[in-house]
């Protein structure tokens, strides 16, 4: 049995029918918020408090939408074969490194792969039509154990802010994984906005002085062009340039 576990609903809603297996939504947003070093049910609780609290009006409720879809995750012990569908911007990537971290118990037991999106990076899965689509599961990569305890320590490092073991593992993913250097470059700047500093901090606020607080249509459009490689909604920068 397959296990599809998509980077997002909008996948979900456009996923061609003719794949087979189960399809499991992955709404968590590990770009933000606390990454406690802890079991995963206080982790989760935490996290829970946190979008509770910062995202009060959100479309999802964390405890039901995401938590929900995680635990179909980590319950799935019919299936053979995790797919994984995330794209190479920073938001996917985060995502993708959690998630070969929570299942790596199952390496020797489940088989993984990863399906790449073809499109622009800044439309991703969003700019492959069925055919494409299809086309990319049909050439999915499959990733050997190593790959995959590789991805788990990509995010035992993201978590720790370990910059170099992060790049340390960047020559042995190169042949799965688009421009990680570029990612972990990402990852290094969404840290230091939330301390006011780093490249992303002063581009936000670049755009915050030219477009100012009563042009948000008009700063995302602009921000999504030009710095596809973070896979911010929405949501993420309109609560970042409130912190600015």
């Amino acid at each position: 049995m397959l296990i599809h576990i998509l980077n997002g609903d909008a996948l979900y809603e456009r996923f061609p029918s003719n794949i087979p297996g189960e399809r499991i939504i992955m709404r968590e947003a590990l770009i933000e918020g606390p990454l406690p070093r802890l079991p995963m049910t206080e982790f989760f609780e935490i996290r829970a408090q946190y979008f509770d609290d910062t995202y009060p009006d959100a479309p999802y409720v964390y405890r039901k939408d995401v938590l929900g879809e995680m635990n179909k995750i980590w319950s799935a012990t019919a299936s053979h074969e995790f797919v994984l569908w995330f794209e190479d911007d920073l938001f996917c990537q985060i995502n993708l490194w959690f998630l070969a971290y929570g299942l790596s118990d199952l390496i020797q037991l489940k088989s993984f792969s990863l399906v790449k999106a073809v499109a622009d990076m800044a439309y991703g899965f969003g700019g492959m039509d069925y055919r494409q689509l299809s086309r990319a599961f049909n050439n999915r990569i499959y990733v050997d154990e190593a790959r995959i305890r590789d991805l788990a320590n990509l995010w035992v490092a993201y978590r720790d802010e370990d910059w170099q073991g992060m790049k340390s593992l960047v020559p042995s993913l190169d042949d799965v994984m688009i421009n990680l250097e570029v990612t972990i470059n990402c990852a290094m700047n969404n840290r230091a906005f939330y301390r006011k500093r780093g490249k992303l901090y002063e581009y936000l606020k670049m755009l915050h002085g030219r477009y100012g607080a009563n042009d948000f249509v008009k700063l995302f459009r602009d921000f999504h062009k030009s710095r596809p490689e973070y896979g911010l909604g929405d949501l993420q920068v309109k609560r970042m340039l409130q912190l600015l």
